[in-house]
């Protein structure tokens, strides 16, 4: 189960990762104007604040169920990414007030932490599975 959860977050982190390049790219929040006001003018910008917000409720049940199952590997794991997925949120909580390169540097930075973290536990559970459970029938 916490490999399956795991492997979604990859997904779904990649799919973050889509969309803030897209905003990053292509859509500008004008000056002087309160990005989160003006959040309504762009599907994209919702589509990636709320993304976030599953990834973010996301990671804390991953992390909820690893400390249940008391596997090490996810509770590590779950808890890097989610160290991960906050510094992205922070940063893009204050990128919404002013665009900054250093702060779209951070969201970034963030995001590979989270998914290299959940890579990691998901490669964890495959090397204490048994090969052949792994072997295509």
């Amino acid at each position: 189960m916490l490999a399956k959860l795991g492997f979604a977050m990859i997904i779904l982190l990649v799919g973050q990762y889509v969309l803030g390049m897209y905003t990053n790219l292509f859509v500008q929040i004008p000056d002087g104007v309160d990005g989160w006001k003006w959040m309504s003018n762009s599907l994209v910008i919702m589509g990636h604040v709320t993304l976030g917000t599953l990834v973010l409720v996301g990671a804390a049940a991953i992390l909820v169920l690893g400390v249940r199952a008391r596997a090490r590997s996810w509770i590590v794991a779950s808890a890097v990414g989610l160290v991960g997925i906050g510094a992205s949120l922070i940063a893009g909580s204050s990128f919404m007030n002013g665009q900054s390169d250093t702060l779209s540097f951070v969201m970034a930075c963030g995001l590979g932490l989270a998914m290299v973290a959940y890579a990691a536990g998901v490669y964890a559970w495959a090397r204490t599975i048994d090969a052949r459970q792994l072997a295509v029938t």
